[in-house]
């Protein structure tokens, strides 16, 4: 497919180039998709395994935006997933922005003012027209249409389905112009998935209610967050809670490893062990004798004796994938935990990506068709 218009948005730096490790798919893009980081800072992205087309940092002293760019404009990028069959969630025309700063109202409290951030459903109105700068830019170069779903809901409202702001598969591969994560069709396990609780039983992914606590780990390599790359020296285990469980429909594949299977949804993220690291793959994108899960070391999934704080590489093994299986709908259980990670049948894995929540996008698209 032959890729029109700039590839690279001016002034954005390479720092943290993710294209040339994971290539991507040429595509013509015409949707724009926007996440919330849920951190202060950059991500590490697992080394690029889950990385967007570009991130967004704010600079608070001089009030703008900071672009990093990890693929071109026309790659398909890792923030969502990209195979052909079952819903196509990056439908070969999606770039995808991470927007540094939280949705959660929590979370935005818990940093208070002593933590320099953006709590996006409030955004400053510099960061909204730096935001709006870019919308028009892709309007004016890639034909993105300044345009999107009027339902903008509140985190954790906007967690799964419960107020009907997600697409369908159909509506998402017609979709032309800008949304944010909560509109895409989303990742989650089966209901009969177990899940290992911080008391080291297992509960069925169904069963779980808001305030349980669960086995957890950390989602990024402190190592590697800390600007040595990706790799598998200092993430933990540690201790979590359920923070949402909703039930509802969505496509899902079936992921049969050494260790068993696993129902999860396309575009479900594993922690893969690759030889220069541990990375983020959703289940769609595993490949068959190639892809290794990172799975704990008992045969049963459980740690034995004290688990909590343990390097993560010092008591996991990995689960070799052997097949991977569409299955078209299934009934998911959309499981949010407040480390964004949890273990599945032993398998390590994480719940889902970052959603702006209630954005102010009336005045962001006034701010951008203002510009073009």
């Amino acid at each position: 497919m032959t890729r029109q218009g700039p590839q690279k948005y001016p002034g954005a730096s390479r720092r943290y180039w993710y294209q040339d490790d994971y290539g991507g798919d040429a595509m013509e893009v015409n949707a724009l998709v926007l996440h919330t980081t849920e951190g202060r800072s950059v991500p590490t992205y697992g080394g690029g395994g889950s990385a967007p087309n570009l991130t967004a940092k704010p600079d608070f002293e001089d009030e703008k935006l900071v672009w990093y760019q990890h693929f071109d404009i026309d790659i398909s990028s890792r923030a969502l997933v990209n195979r052909p069959g079952g819903v196509e969630t990056n439908t070969l025309n999606v770039c995808q922005v991470e927007l540094v700063g939280t949705c959660d109202p929590e979370r935005h409290e818990d940093w208070g003012a002593a933590n320099r951030h953006i709590y996006w459903p409030k955004a400053p109105q510099w960061a909204l027209r730096e935001l709006a700068e870019f919308l028009a830019w892709m309007h004016t170069h890639h034909g993105v249409p300044l345009k999107g779903p009027k339902l903008w809901l509140p985190y954790p409202r906007s967690y799964g389905n419960a107020g009907g702001q997600r697409m369908t598969g159909r509506e998402w591969n017609a979709f032309r112009g800008v949304c944010g994560h909560q509109h895409v069709p989303e990742n989650c396990v089966h209901p009969d998935t177990p899940v290992l609780r911080a008391d080291l039983s297992w509960a069925r992914a169904a069963e779980l209610a808001v305030g349980d606590e669960i086995a957890c780990f950390d989602e990024e390599d402190a190592e590697a967050a800390e600007g040595a790359g990706a790799g598998r020296g200092r993430r933990r285990l540690c201790r979590g809670v359920v923070t949402r469980n909703d039930p509802a429909r969505k496509d899902a594949y079936r992921v049969t490893t050494a260790r068993g299977e696993v129902v999860a949804t396309a575009d479900h993220p594993w922690l893969v062990r690759l030889p220069h690291g541990d990375v983020w793959v959703a289940s769609r994108e595993l490949t068959p004798f190639k892809h290794r899960i990172v799975a704990l070391a008992d045969r049963q999934g459980a740690p034995a004796g004290a688990w909590e704080g343990a390097v993560v590489a010092e008591v996991t093994g990995e689960a070799e994938v052997l097949a991977v299986e569409p299955l078209g709908e299934q009934p998911i259980a959309s499981l949010s935990t407040s480390t964004r990670t949890y273990v599945a049948r032993g398998l390590l894995c994480h719940n889902s990506h970052g959603d702006p929540g209630a954005l102010d996008f009336a005045k962001l698209l006034e701010y951008a068709r203002s510009q073009v």
